[in-house]
């Protein structure tokens, strides 16, 4: 977990680091991740169980990445998620002002 999961959410999450300095540790982890499954553990099998392999590896790795990207980041409130701005909400924060009125 330590080479693969935490650069990689690290890289994700720290969104007051440069661009650079997330990009590296988030292709070191997918490249560990793929070079550490390929090469030394699924090595001796054949290509078929190799996809079968290496498939739901890599996809639990990116759901612990996206599971950890929440509590390295640095902007959020403790316990909360990111949620994507809506378009023409005119709610600021989550709470609605005293001189909006609600249709």
């Amino acid at each position: 977990m330590v080479p693969t999961i935490v650069p990689a959410a690290l890289g994700m999450a720290r969104s007051d680091w440069p661009r650079w300095l997330r990009v590296a540790p988030f292709t070191v982890a997918a490249t560990t991740a793929v070079g550490l499954s390929v090469f030394a553990t699924l090595a001796d099998l054949d290509p078929w169980r190799l996809v079968l392999g290496l498939a739901p590896y890599l996809a639990l790795c990116c759901v612990e990445v996206a599971l950890l990207t929440r509590l390295y980041a640095p902007t959020l409130a403790r316990g909360t998620l990111r949620r994507p701005p809506t378009r023409g909400s005119r709610r600021q924060g989550g709470r609605c002002s005293s001189s909006e009125t609600r249709s």
